[in-house]
Protein backbone atom coordinates (compact mmCIF):
# COMPACT_ATOMS: atom_id res chain seq x y z
CA UNK A 1 0.00 0.00 0.00
CA UNK A 2 2.68 2.60 0.77
CA UNK A 3 4.35 2.07 -2.72
CA UNK A 4 1.01 2.78 -4.07
CA UNK A 5 0.80 6.04 -2.46
CA UNK A 6 4.15 7.10 -3.06
CA UNK A 7 3.56 6.35 -6.59
CA UNK A 8 0.10 8.00 -6.72
CA UNK A 9 2.34 11.02 -4.82
CA UNK A 10 4.83 11.33 -7.52
CA UNK A 11 2.24 10.73 -10.15
CA UNK A 12 0.29 13.79 -8.66
CA UNK A 13 3.86 15.94 -8.03
CA UNK A 14 4.27 15.26 -11.81
CA UNK A 15 1.09 16.16 -13.37
CA UNK A 16 1.55 19.87 -11.24
CA UNK A 17 4.64 20.31 -12.14
CA UNK A 18 3.95 19.69 -15.92
CA UNK A 19 0.89 21.97 -15.71
CA UNK A 20 2.72 24.79 -14.08
CA UNK A 21 5.74 24.60 -17.03
CA UNK A 22 2.91 24.61 -19.57
CA UNK A 23 1.34 27.70 -17.78
CA UNK A 24 4.53 29.46 -17.79
CA UNK A 25 5.37 28.64 -21.31
CA UNK A 26 2.01 30.03 -22.12
CA UNK A 27 2.91 33.26 -20.45
CA UNK A 28 6.20 33.63 -22.09
CA UNK A 29 4.65 33.13 -25.31
CA UNK A 30 1.52 35.60 -24.66
CA UNK A 31 3.38 38.01 -23.20
CA UNK A 32 6.93 37.81 -26.13
CA UNK A 33 4.02 38.11 -28.70
CA UNK A 34 2.13 40.71 -26.96
CA UNK A 35 6.04 42.99 -26.90
CA UNK A 36 6.87 42.59 -30.32
CA UNK A 37 3.39 43.93 -31.24
CA UNK A 38 3.32 47.08 -29.30
CA UNK A 39 6.57 48.26 -30.73
CA UNK A 40 5.21 49.60 -34.22
CA UNK A 41 8.34 50.02 -36.89
CA UNK A 42 8.23 51.60 -40.44
CA UNK A 43 11.27 51.83 -42.64
CA UNK A 44 11.84 55.44 -41.10
CA UNK A 45 11.81 54.88 -37.19
CA UNK A 46 10.07 52.59 -33.95
CA UNK A 47 7.26 53.62 -31.99
CA UNK A 48 5.45 52.76 -29.15
CA UNK A 49 3.02 53.85 -27.20
CA UNK A 50 2.17 53.42 -23.34
CA UNK A 51 0.06 53.85 -20.75
CA UNK A 52 1.16 56.99 -18.16
CA UNK A 53 2.43 59.80 -18.05
CA UNK A 54 5.95 61.27 -19.57
CA UNK A 55 7.96 61.13 -16.61
CA UNK A 56 7.30 57.93 -15.93
CA UNK A 57 7.63 56.45 -19.25
CA UNK A 58 10.91 59.09 -19.44
CA UNK A 59 12.84 57.76 -16.73
CA UNK A 60 11.54 53.72 -17.47
CA UNK A 61 13.09 55.00 -21.12
CA UNK A 62 16.53 56.39 -19.61
CA UNK A 63 16.79 53.17 -17.02
CA UNK A 64 16.14 50.79 -20.49
CA UNK A 65 19.11 52.72 -22.30
CA UNK A 66 21.63 52.66 -19.26
CA UNK A 67 20.89 48.87 -18.79
CA UNK A 68 22.20 48.29 -22.34
CA UNK A 69 25.24 50.75 -22.06
CA UNK A 70 24.38 53.69 -23.75
CA UNK A 71 24.69 57.36 -21.81
CA UNK A 72 21.85 59.72 -21.35
CA UNK A 73 23.33 62.98 -23.21
CA UNK A 74 20.52 65.72 -22.56
CA UNK A 75 17.37 65.49 -21.74
CA UNK A 76 15.09 68.51 -23.32
CA UNK A 77 12.07 69.81 -21.96
CA UNK A 78 10.22 71.08 -24.96
CA UNK A 79 7.11 71.75 -23.26
CA UNK A 80 9.05 74.15 -21.25
CA UNK A 81 10.77 75.69 -23.33
CA UNK A 82 7.93 76.56 -25.12
CA UNK A 83 6.00 78.04 -22.40
CA UNK A 84 8.93 80.77 -21.91
CA UNK A 85 7.86 81.76 -25.27
CA UNK A 86 4.36 81.90 -24.32
CA UNK A 87 3.43 78.74 -26.36
CA UNK A 88 1.48 76.31 -24.97
CA UNK A 89 1.98 72.74 -26.04
CA UNK A 90 1.20 68.78 -24.87
CA UNK A 91 4.20 67.56 -22.64
CA UNK A 92 7.46 66.71 -25.47
CA UNK A 93 10.61 65.81 -24.57
CA UNK A 94 13.79 64.75 -26.22
CA UNK A 95 16.11 62.17 -24.70
CA UNK A 96 19.52 62.22 -25.93
CA UNK A 97 22.05 59.36 -25.91
CA UNK A 98 24.54 57.55 -27.41
CA UNK A 99 27.14 54.97 -26.89
CA UNK A 100 30.44 56.12 -27.63
CA UNK A 101 32.38 52.77 -28.57
CA UNK A 102 29.44 51.53 -31.16
CA UNK A 103 29.34 54.92 -32.43
CA UNK A 104 33.31 54.81 -33.03
CA UNK A 105 33.08 51.92 -35.00
CA UNK A 106 30.89 53.55 -37.26
CA UNK A 107 32.50 56.89 -37.42
CA UNK A 108 36.48 55.85 -38.05
CA UNK A 109 35.39 54.80 -41.11
CA UNK A 110 31.99 56.59 -42.48
CA UNK A 111 32.19 60.30 -40.27
CA UNK A 112 28.81 60.99 -41.91
CA UNK A 113 27.46 59.13 -39.38
CA UNK A 114 28.33 62.17 -37.08
CA UNK A 115 25.24 63.77 -38.41
CA UNK A 116 22.72 61.62 -36.38
CA UNK A 117 24.56 61.58 -33.21
CA UNK A 118 23.61 61.94 -30.49
CA UNK A 119 21.03 59.39 -31.04
CA UNK A 120 17.22 61.15 -29.96
CA UNK A 121 14.31 59.45 -28.90
CA UNK A 122 10.99 62.08 -28.64
CA UNK A 123 8.61 61.47 -25.91
CA UNK A 124 4.99 62.70 -26.89
CA UNK A 125 2.31 62.97 -23.91
CA UNK A 126 -1.30 63.08 -24.96
CA UNK A 127 -4.74 61.76 -23.48
CA UNK A 128 -2.65 60.07 -20.76
CA UNK A 129 -0.72 57.76 -22.88
CA UNK A 130 2.87 58.90 -23.67
CA UNK A 131 4.22 57.78 -27.41
CA UNK A 132 8.05 57.69 -27.87
CA UNK A 133 9.85 57.70 -31.59
CA UNK A 134 12.65 57.30 -32.39
CA UNK A 135 14.74 57.06 -36.08
CA UNK A 136 15.67 53.30 -36.99
CA UNK A 137 19.25 52.50 -36.76
CA UNK A 138 18.60 50.78 -39.98
CA UNK A 139 17.29 53.85 -41.37
CA UNK A 140 20.69 55.48 -40.89
CA UNK A 141 23.01 52.79 -41.66
CA UNK A 142 20.91 52.79 -45.26
CA UNK A 143 21.89 56.61 -45.28
CA UNK A 144 25.74 56.49 -44.79
CA UNK A 145 27.88 56.13 -47.92
CA UNK A 146 28.07 51.88 -48.19
CA UNK A 147 31.50 52.15 -49.61
CA UNK A 148 33.26 54.07 -46.92
CA UNK A 149 31.40 52.02 -44.06
CA UNK A 150 33.40 49.36 -42.91
CA UNK A 151 32.07 45.53 -41.60
CA UNK A 152 32.69 46.61 -38.23
CA UNK A 153 30.47 49.74 -38.42
CA UNK A 154 27.90 47.80 -40.03
CA UNK A 155 27.62 45.56 -37.04
CA UNK A 156 27.36 48.20 -34.71
CA UNK A 157 24.63 49.46 -36.19
CA UNK A 158 22.80 46.37 -36.50
CA UNK A 159 23.22 45.62 -32.43
CA UNK A 160 22.09 48.91 -32.54
CA UNK A 161 18.79 48.31 -34.12
CA UNK A 162 18.37 45.09 -31.90
CA UNK A 163 19.31 47.66 -28.58
CA UNK A 164 16.99 50.16 -29.21
CA UNK A 165 14.12 47.53 -30.39
CA UNK A 166 14.66 45.66 -27.57
CA UNK A 167 14.61 48.92 -25.08
CA UNK A 168 11.55 49.44 -26.29
CA UNK A 169 9.61 46.45 -25.98
CA UNK A 170 10.84 46.78 -21.76
CA UNK A 171 8.96 50.54 -22.09
CA UNK A 172 5.95 48.54 -23.28
CA UNK A 173 5.85 46.04 -21.16
CA UNK A 174 6.12 48.16 -18.23
CA UNK A 175 9.77 48.02 -16.20
CA UNK A 176 13.00 47.67 -16.45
Amino acid sequence: MAVQEKTASTTALMKMFLLAALYLAVLCQASSAWSAEAVHADRLMYQVTVDGGIEATKQNLISALEGKNYTIINVLNVQEGLKGRGIEAHPIQLVEFCNLSKAYQVTRTANEFEIFAPCRMALFEAGGKTTIKVLRPRHIRDSLPQDKLSPAGTAALDTFEQDIREVLETVASGGF
